[in-house]
């Protein structure tokens, strides 16, 4: 979906305009790949790499041929993690101790986002896509400035709407990156979930940009509340 020339894609927000065909595009939490999926048919990036923990999810993604595919979670260290398989599979997630009752609990690889851009012989991302369900502050806290420098975009779903990341932390990340030079907009009513971030080192970022995030943060809004009186329950369809 296209919302003033901006995308909202799984309730991720970016500028598509910024990609091409020899952009590279980084998912962290993958899924199915649809995200990644919409992206290349919308603008022909060549370079697609999908990072998912989940060994399932992860069986569709391997036999992709688009995709550099890697199978880890992504945080703030290297080496191994428990990780907890909910039945909503959008919400499992890394965890300290295995969870008690239904859910399934596995030992997954765990890697760091310096960990990703080596193991898919990547030196630069245009787009980086993040839903690892509360590992964001680590895995950012890890990156070196440098590493980060490299990202044109970050798309960043923060969980502290949830409580699995602390408002603190996340508003410490933005400060980091916005000292950097990135440009930030949080694009969602409640918390940091959908969170734009452009780094102006790399992609021009003037006053008619700064204008547009401005109108589309609060048109979204609007056009979210009239979704929601007009498609009913399945109003949230329309960002998928």
């Amino acid at each position: 979906m296209t919302v003033h020339m901006v995308d909202l894609i799984h309730w991720h927000t970016f500028d598509g305009k910024m990609l091409g065909p020899s952009s590279t595009v980084v998912d962290l939490g993958a899924n199915r790949g649809e995200f990644l999926s919409k992206v290349q048919k919308a603008y022909g990036c060549n370079t697609l790499v999908a990072v998912e923990p989940n060994p399932e999810l992860f069986k569709s993604l391997a036999n992709r041929a688009e995709l550099i595919a890697i199978n880890a979670a992504v945080g703030g260290s290297s080496g191994e993690a428990n990780f907890t398989i909910d039945d909503n599979d959008l919400a499992s997630r890394v965890v300290q101790e295995a969870a008690d009752g239904a859910q399934t609990n596995l030992t997954v690889k765990l890697i760091t986002l310096a960990d990703v851009f080596r193991s898919a012989g990547i030196s630069n991302i245009d787009l980086l896509k993040v839903d690892i369900e509360g590992q964001e502050v680590a895995m950012i806290d890890a990156t070196e400035d440098e590493l980060l420098l490299r990202i044109g975009q970050i798309t960043i779903e923060f969980h502290d709407f949830c409580g699995l990341v602390s408002s603190s932390e996340v508003k410490r990340i933005i400060k980091r990156l916005r000292r950097l030079g990135f440009h930030s907009a949080r694009m969602s009513r409640v918390g940091h979930q959908d969170t734009w971030l452009i780094n102006g080192r790399l992609l021009h970022v003037g006053p008619k940009m700064k204008a547009k995030l401005f109108v589309l943060k609060y048109s979204r809004g609007a056009l979210r509340i009239w979704h929601k009186l007009t498609k009913g329950s399945n109003w949230y369809l329309m960002y998928d």
